[in-house]
């Protein structure tokens, strides 16, 4: 169950919003236009819309809904095309978006609502989509990366024209989702983390999405999404390892995390 903007909980993520309302709202916004609040689209977005089944997944069952966990779905995010249109710093969705100048191949999102001085523990999650799909994937979840309350206070995505077609990140680990956490883990967190993720994961299934190759030092978490500490591990492969990680232990048994 998914939390509507009215504060309810509705049985699937986007069939609590009036579609023709919410499809006028993902549109093209100039980034010249932008400021740091939400502005309203002044264009229809015509990208092909992906089909909403009004069902979830089996994945998101397991999750009880929780207003403190459940995403709050920001309905105005913008679409793959204006992502990549963004060179400077652009505020945008709650958001400050920016490509490194030493790192352009990524376009990068910090919450303008993260935490001042947020915890680097070497976290991350990567979301494996297959490359020809990568636009039509971030349709499907953009709402979900922008959530005012999403518990990932940074993440990025690549750029195909500049990543390339091959190698890691041509196959997948295209947007990377940085779980930095403290110690001990935080079962809200916990709970936060996998109920985002399960959202992500139901969205690019019900949009008949195709996985992306995950990198070899990742470990599994889900068909998408795959774990690595890049604090402690590389890319050359170190899935045991990351696989023993207190971070992933608990998000794949959070019933030991109370």
């Amino acid at each position: 169950m998914y939390l509507n903007p009215a504060g309810n909980f509705s049985p699937s993520l986007r069939t609590s919003v009036d579609q023709t309302d919410y499809h006028a709202k993902r549109c093209d916004i100039a980034p010249g236009l932008l400021s740091g609040e939400n502005t309203p689209c002044p264009t229809a977005f015509s990208e092909p819309t992906p089909a909403r089944p009004r069902s979830y997944s089996s994945f998101s069952k397991a999750l009880q809904p929780n207003a403190a966990t459940q995403p709050r779905l920001a309905y105005d995010a913008p679409n793959f095309e204006t992502i990549m249109s963004v060179r400077g710093p652009t505020p945008l969705c709650g958001h400050l978006l920016m490509r490194d100048s030493a790192n352009p191949a990524f376009v990068n999102a910090i919450s303008m609502n993260a935490p001042s001085s947020a915890p680097q523990t070497g976290d991350k999650l990567h979301i494996n989509i297959n490359p020809e799909e990568l636009p039509r994937a971030f349709l499907s979840i953009s709402d979900i990366l922008f959530a005012e309350n999403s518990p990932f206070h940074e993440w990025k995505i690549a750029d195909p024209l500049i990543s390339g077609a091959t190698g890691r990140i041509g196959a997948g680990a295209q947007i990377t989702l940085y779980a930095d956490t403290t110690a001990p883990i935080c079962s809200k967190r916990i709970a936060a983390i996998r109920a985002f993720t399960a959202a992500i994961q139901e969205n690019l299934e019900a949009d008949r999405i195709r996985p992306g190759k995950m990198p070899r030092s990742d470990t599994p978490y889900t068909s998408f999404v795959s774990y690595r500490n890049d604090a402690r591990s590389s890319r050359h492969g170190d899935g045991e390892t990351n696989a023993t990680e207190p971070f992933f232990v608990a998000l794949k048994h959070p019933l030991q995390y109370k």
